[in-house]
């Protein structure tokens, strides 16, 4: 560890120095309209190895996997143009490309929904070589600052009408400072048809907050912390309290409260760079006014902390898994996959999975 250049002192907790060095070095730009923020490394970043190599050899097997069918490559392709049209991500010009930096290892998730097909792209920033450290090992991971998930659920059942809203794709939303985007580098196809070689490879680097690094969450809760308590109104002060990372609840007593609730909290957050959407509510007149509103037709049956809330009927629902095929051959590791998909913070499917458990 300390040839590395880390140095372990009792004395020093690393949440007080993870958030002592975000307040000291955390600011809203102007011109972006957003906060900016550095990546809190235990180390000089100059002692964490690039990694090109091993991203390299990882871009290899995924393009080899998703290649076969164009289609995959598209969306995965298109994701990259969408993030370099609105400056969540840059080429790196050639004369940076010898600077110190750290490449991430990245590879495409495809998930199935019926007929639509949903391409990611997923970051590893516990990827590292023998005898090094990763990006995520040299970084503070920060403290949770996020409330009680069960004081949250329970408190969502007490008003008479409940809104949810999410921050729009938040990590994105937060501002990286020119200091720290050589570290989340990555690499992808210039040209997405033709086959990888040296030559069809293009760098590039993140401006915003990547998801993956193991202190993304802290520095998106704490950006919005910082706001909310430096714009230090009733509401902001609410809105911590009923605030699950990007998940955000309100109570209100009628259709007017929700309303000034909307225009309230709406504006609170694009003065962070941030925008708040997906408004739902068991109130069929504020459904309405926020469809107005935003310009969409907002689902009736909505995703509320691992539950699944009906708006229209005013109803938490828990979907268990589907009945397994009768020709399935179990085993502890299937048994223990299938109870832990079965999970609510209030343990209101314990009883359901008592058996499975005892047996475990």
């Amino acid at each position: 560890m300390e040839s590395a250049g880390m140095k372990d002192n009792p004395e020093q907790n690393d949440n007080d120095v993870c958030l002592k060095f975000f307040h000291n070095t955390v600011y809203y730009d102007e011109a972006e309209k957003r906060y900016m923020v550095k990546l809190p490394f235990k180390i000089n970043p100059k002692c964490v190895p690039d990694n090109y190599s091993m991203t390299y050899a990882r871009l290899r097997n995924s393009v080899s996997s998703m290649s076969p069918n164009e289609s995959y490559m598209e969306k995965y392709n298109a994701i990259f143009i969408e993030q370099l049209e609105k400056g969540i991500i840059e080429q790196v010009p050639d004369a940076e490309l010898t600077e110190p930096s750290h490449y991430l290892s990245q590879h495409g998730v495809i998930k199935k929904d019926g007929d639509q097909i949903k391409v990611r792209c997923v970051y590893d920033g516990s990827a590292k070589t023998k005898g090094h450290i990763s990006i995520n090992g040299a970084l503070f991971r920060g403290p949770v600052l996020l409330p009680d998930l069960a004081e949250i659920l329970l408190r969502s059942h007490l008003p008479k009408i409940l809104i949810s809203s999410d921050i729009e794709k938040a990590f994105l939303m937060v501002g990286l400072q020119r200091e720290s985007r050589n570290y989340p580098r990555f690499l992808w196809l210039e040209d997405h048809i033709k086959p990888l070689d040296p030559d069809n490879i293009v760098t590039y680097r993140f401006q915003r907050v990547p998801f993956g690094l193991i202190c993304s969450p802290f520095l998106l809760s704490g950006t919005i912390h910082h706001h909310l308590e430096t714009m230090a109104t009733p509401l902001s002060q609410c809105l911590l309290r009923n605030m699950y990372v990007d998940n955000i609840f309100h109570g209100v007593t009628n259709f007017k409260e929700g309303t000034t609730f909307y225009k309230g909290s709406k504006s609170l957050f694009n003065k962070a760079g941030m925008n708040l959407c997906a408004y739902a509510s068991n109130s069929e007149e504020l459904n309405n006014f926020f469809d107005q509103k935003e310009l969409t037709k907002t689902a009736r049956i909505q995703k509320l902390l691992g539950l699944y809330w009906n708006t229209d009927k005013d109803q938490l629902v828990i979907r268990l898994p589907t009945t397994p095929p009768p020709d399935i051959i179990w085993s502890k590791r299937k048994i223990s996959k299938e109870v832990a998909s079965i999970y609510v913070s209030l343990g209101w499917t314990s009883s359901t999975t008592l058996i499975s458990k005892t047996f475990l």
